[in-house]
């Protein structure tokens, strides 16, 4: 398992680090919850047509979408889209704030930034945590970053994809896929369920890179 560390960890700076996909691996300590500056949970209210309506729409889609051309190879036109790249576009738009070139308001940054650490949720009235409590044991993972979206599927006798994320053994043998799929790629945990919150992605990396401890 030391190998997967190893080589998870300094691909992992590389590949988030390119084109706008980034994710701050100093963000989770060891020993304390993930640092935030919003509540322990967060409510929606917002939606992904409401974040359409709001801000992608008006701010983000006259250079990334197919009618302008995807610009920077990043299309925005659709949940589909959007959902594949929701690192990518809170880093640019919440950690550099260098997109879209034209500022976005405190209503939309606000907005925008609760719905990207919420996971991006297609529909409202979700309640997601903002934040990990406790230090990174593999407890921590299980309960807060694999129950609920994962383990409905990858859980009991016959797990979907046979990928069981209820034991330690299995997630071992397993990081390599449940990395690309949930970090990378951000195609798991499959819809309707939201992707995994910014701070759920950060623990779980933060973890693998201590050697996904007990």
């Amino acid at each position: 398992m030391k190998f997967y560390c190893l080589f998870l960890w300094p691909c992992l700076s590389l590949i988030l680090g390119c084109n706008y996909n980034h994710v701050k691996s100093s963000a989770v300590d060891a020993n304390t919850a993930l640092p935030n500056d919003t509540a322990t949970s967060l409510s929606l209210s917002t939606s992904y047509a409401s974040i359409n309506s709001s801000v992608l729409a008006p701010e983000c889609l006259r250079c990334h979408s197919s009618a302008a051309g995807s610009q920077g190879g990043l299309s925005l036109d659709n949940y589909q889209q959007v959902r594949s790249k929701l690192s990518q576009i809170y880093y640019r738009t919440i950690e550099k704030k260098d997109m879209p070139p034209s500022s976005l308001t405190p209503e939309q940054f606000s907005q925008l930034k609760g719905w990207l650490e919420a996971g991006g949720p297609e529909k409202s009235g979700s309640v997601r945590n903002t934040t990990i409590q406790g230090p990174l044991t593999w407890e921590v993972i299980q309960k807060q970053v694999f129950a609920g979206s994962c383990l409905d599927c990858h859980s009991g006798v016959q797990p979907e994809a046979n990928l069981s994320l209820d034991n330690l053994d299995s997630v071992k043998k397993n990081i390599t896929l449940i990395f690309e799929k949930s970090v990378i790629e951000q195609t798991m945990p499959l819809q309707p369920y939201p992707a995994m919150t910014e701070f759920q992605k950060q623990a779980l990396m933060k973890w693998i890179s201590q050697g996904m401890p007990n």
